[in-house]
């Protein structure tokens, strides 16, 4: 065993999209200050912390799901 972690189904679409704007894990944190350690732990789903705020900030910044982007809690 490797040790390697298979991503979740939002997982999976955040690594989709990433790829169709040529951005690696790294650019995209930087660009949008966002925790690499955090991104990586919602593309597997291996994570205690609730990550819902970050999850839905992503989820606007790449267009993954139908949820209010307009909200306040995306602008922190």
């Amino acid at each position: 065993m490797t040790g390697r972690k298979t991503a979740t189904e939002f997982g999976w679409k955040v690594i989709q999209r990433l790829a169709e704007r040529e951005l690696t894990r790294k650019e995209f944190c930087t660009q949008y200050q966002l925790s690499q350690s955090r991104l990586s732990e919602m593309i597997t789903g291996n994570t205690s912390r609730n990550t819902t705020a970050i999850r839905a900030k992503v989820s606007c910044l790449l267009g993954i799901d139908d949820i209010d982007c307009q909200s306040k809690e995306l602008s922190k």
